[in-house]
């Protein structure tokens, strides 16, 4: 707490971290620094796919990432799409998200490889749906924004997102888009 008072320069993430840090500091906010990357040129328009996609990516695919939710929503509708993780993942997490799944899902999720962040961009805008699932707990997950939420942004697609306070601030400023 005497970092947050007396430091020169504090940065964070979002406006509602900052908000946080300065309550229990009783200091000044923090500078906000939204965890992003320079934009993107705006990738072409595209076809969608007749089997729209959902896309979560991270560099790992593990528990307490709001997949196990998801799954467990996503399951009880018969819509016609298709789950994408990109990311690492080991087998036995694979074996228990696809288990996990209603068996008229089981073949509909699809594991992406990493990509080179220069890539990535055009990987989220070949996707229809992007999905930004934080977790409220602990609580620096429900107030910072991810990147993942700004690179969907940044591709065009529209995001369904769980009501952080991080989130709740980047929809805010794009109502249509989540």
């Amino acid at each position: 707490l005497e970092l947050l008072r007396h430091a020169v320069f504090c940065t964070t993430t979002s406006a509602s971290m900052a908000a946080a840090l300065q309550s229990v500091s009783n200091g000044p906010p923090p500078v906000v620094i939204t965890n992003s990357f320079p934009l993107q040129p705006c990738p072409a328009n595209r076809i969608p796919a007749q089997t729209p996609s959902l896309l979560w990516f991270s560099q790992t695919i593990g528990p307490g990432r709001g997949l196990e939710q998801f799954i467990d929503a996503w399951s009880s509708s018969h819509t016609k799409s298709r789950l994408c993780l990109l990311g690492n993942v080991d087998q036995a997490y694979r074996a228990h998200l696809v288990q996990r799944a209603a068996s008229h899902r089981r073949d509909a999720i699809e594991y992406l490889p990493i990509v080179p962040p220069w890539e990535l961009p055009a990987v989220i805008a070949r996707h229809d749906v992007g999905l930004a699932l934080e977790a409220v707990s602990p609580r620096s997950r429900d107030l910072t924004i991810t990147n993942k939420i700004l690179q969907y942004l940044n591709a065009g697609l529209p995001i369904i997102a769980t009501r952080t306070a991080g989130q709740s601030v980047v929809l805010s400023r794009a109502p249509d888009a989540g």
